[in-house]
């Protein structure tokens, strides 16, 4: 599915294409939550056509329906992966979904060595169903440098009539030899009020303002993000960790927060904590509560109290728990957490 706020970006590329401007790499720098896979497999689809239209593929081909159906003999996907799913093969596939459901959050999985070295050998063999033949690499932000390396000449100088579709959530995260050759898309941030109209057209029920905007602040914008954080109760855990974190700042008295913090993994941890501290230093600063929605759960001019050097000092803090957290005994968790938060409140 193509969302609103990825027309423009995929105009780009049919232009492109149609225009017979495309070389035989692309980039597409677009976080999962802003829909970089949903566009990539959207140009896929159309650089397969076997009657590729001004409004994009034609739908009907035998291309189009193979690729509908999750079977098109010409399209493959590289998946970052685990090593177990890389011994189970689960690491190249055709089927479409599979690229919207590759896990972007477990530290464990990176675009493999062996995966991309598949890939080069692939891209070399005939098509099968047309002239073409298109692969995606997925979470390409997670490539170790050595698998960059592996698939830089192929991706440099594609065989022809292939084209190798590479998502990344920046062009930042690639090294500048991968970017040098390829086409490049960057998806630009979404408005607020996009995201919000897209939230009370996905969301079954009616759409609190304020948990929408929640949403779309921890989500960087992203509507689908937001949509995800909606659903799965991360809206609902991070008012209770503001909330818990006031009783902290008032109180001296910790244990809520760190109770509830501990109900998410390291990723959200963090998450949250990062744009609480980033919220508590605009406001500081002089940004109007209206413009943060997480100080809008609690009393901003309690947080305010707390020195710009506590701020600055758990924001560098929260680098180390994100990273470190998932491979701490089970107990030492709490204890970081509760450690951070009492350098917040109390210096």
């Amino acid at each position: 599915m193509l969302y609103k706020w990825l027309q423009p970006s995929c105009d780009e590329f049919k232009q492109a294409y149609l225009g017979g401007r495309l070389p035989g790499s692309v980039i597409i720098a677009a976080s999962r939550q802003l829909g970089g896979e949903n566009l990539a497999l959207e140009c896929a689809k159309l650089y397969l056509c076997h009657d590729p239209t001004p409004g994009g593929a034609c739908g009907g081909c035998s291309s189009c329906r193979s690729f509908a159906a999750a079977s098109h003999p010409d399209f493959i996907a590289v998946l970052s992966s685990t090593s177990d799913e890389l011994d189970r093969g689960e690491d190249l596939t055709n089927n479409p979904t599979a690229v919207l459901e590759n896990d972007v959050n477990d530290s464990r999985h990176t675009v493999r060595v062996d995966s991309l070295r598949q890939l080069s050998h692939w891209l070399n063999e005939s098509a099968v169903g047309g002239e073409r033949k298109c692969a995606i690499i997925s979470n390409a932000h997670q490539m170790l440098p050595s698998a960059a390396n592996s698939i830089l000449k192929t991706f440099e100088e594609p065989p022809e009539n292939t084209l190798i579709i590479m998502v990344s959530d920046s062009l930042s995260a690639l090294l500048p030899t991968i970017l040098s050759r390829a086409f490049k898309i960057t998806v630009p941030e979404v408005k607020k009020e996009t995201g919000l109209e897209f939230l009370k057209n996905s969301i079954s029920g009616t759409l609190d303002l304020n948990r929408g905007e929640l949403g779309l602040k921890l989500a960087a914008n992203a509507p689908l993000g937001a949509k995800e954080y909606l659903e799965d109760g991360t809206v609902e855990s991070c008012t209770e960790v503001i909330e818990a974190l006031g009783v902290a700042v008032k109180t001296g008295y910790e244990h809520d927060a760190v109770k509830a913090l501990l109900r998410l993994d390291s990723f959200k941890q963090a998450l949250i904590l990062n744009e609480f501290i980033d919220e508590v230093l605009k406001f500081k600063a002089g940004v109007s509560q209206a413009e943060l929605p997480l100080l809008r759960i609690s009393d901003p001019l309690l947080f305010a109290k707390l020195p710009a050097t506590h701020l600055f000092k758990a924001h560098d803090d929260m680098i180390y728990i994100k990273n470190k957290a998932p491979f701490l005994p089970s107990r030492a968790p709490a204890a970081l957490l509760t450690a951070w938060i009492k350098a917040l409140v109390k210096g």
